[in-house]
């Protein structure tokens, strides 16, 4: 069997009550802080976009806040502006990204 981390792993594994594991709790804070920061750009930026969308005029633009088909239509409709869509992919995948590291 190799040795090292192979080996430690492998027993770790077959005896888990043996294993002690760093939590790294200062840097999943601190990781958690700056997703949170993240996240609080994109909400202001989607906001903004939202309101320029319903302010705009444009038939297709004032649904984006109100049907969830015609904001992703606007991904590829040559008429609309897919900036409220895009920001909400991007707000989706950070709060994943969030959820994932939320319990530290």
């Amino acid at each position: 069997m190799p040795e090292g981390y192979t080996r430690l792993a492998s027993f770790m594994g077959a005896h888990p009550e043996s294993a002690i594991l760093r939590r790294f709790g200062f840097l999943n804070a601190m990781n958690l802080l700056h997703l949170q920061a993240e996240l609080t750009c994109l909400e202001n930026d989607l906001r903004s976009a939202a309101k320029a969308d319903f302010e705009s005029g444009h038939e297709a633009r004032i649904l984006y806040d109100k049907d969830w088909q015609s904001l992703y239509n606007s991904l590829t409709a040559g008429d609309g502006n897919p900036t409220q869509c895009n920001l909400m992919i991007k707000v989706r995948e950070k709060l994943n990204e969030y959820s994932m590291y939320s319990v530290f």
